[in-house]
């Protein structure tokens, strides 16, 4: 069985010697989010790219392998890195004609 993600995170802190709150201050992530995260719990309220971004940053501070923990990550949210990304629900329309050679056709030149 596979080791849980926040068992991960908290083995490799340890290993390395250094407490939630040096981690914290080093990797600028909120103390709170980082035992969230050692404990498992990743339903906190965070947007998630924010979660994703502090996960792999943590891991990198920790010396794991990011895209692993990530994976991991994805299997736990039952979401899937590779996913398409979603279609904007808008179209930009371009309400001005496009100039020629920087001068508007509207413009004119005076001497």
């Amino acid at each position: 069985m596979q080791m849980a993600i926040g068992q991960k995170l908290e083995e490799a802190r340890n290993r390395k010697g250094i407490s939630l709150r040096e981690a914290s201050e080093s990797t600028k992530i909120r103390g709170d989010y980082l035992s969230a995260f050692e404990a498992g719990q990743f339903d906190i309220d965070l947007p998630e790219v924010y979660l994703r971004g502090f996960v792999r940053l943590y891991s990198r501070f920790l010396g794991l392998d990011q895209e692993a923990v990530l994976a991991d990550l994805s299997m736990e949210l039952g979401t899937s890195s590779s996913r398409s990304p979603k279609k904007i629900p808008w179209i930009l329309k371009r309400t001005r004609q496009p100039r020629e050679h920087g001068v508007s056709k509207r413009s004119s030149i005076c001497w």
